[in-house]
């Protein structure tokens, strides 16, 4: 997943914000993805639809926040709820 470090460094590169879009449909459920992301994150970036049911979510197999997230949006990160489907289930 090289594309994330090639993301965040393009974006510090061009000094402008990372934004990052949370739902990975080709991941499963697996929070996986967004624990690598969170790390990257600096101060200003964004990270939408944070509150996604979709596969790439911000919480464990449990449904607990992930606390990568909960540091990410305490230290350094923006939480931007892109849609108003980010706040309904998802079967």
């Amino acid at each position: 997943m090289a594309y994330l470090e090639a993301a965040a460094q393009a974006a510090r590169q061009a000094d402008v914000r990372l934004m990052v879009h949370i739902g990975y449909a080709n991941f499963g459920r697996s929070a996986g993805i967004t624990r690598r992301l969170l790390p990257l994150l600096e101060a200003g970036d964004l990270l939408t639809h944070v509150y996604t049911g979709a596969p790439g979510w911000a919480a464990d197999d449990d449904g607990t926040v992930l606390p990568e997230l909960w540091e990410a949006q305490r230290t350094r990160a923006r939480r931007v709820p892109a849609a108003r489907s980010d706040f309904q289930p998802t079967c």
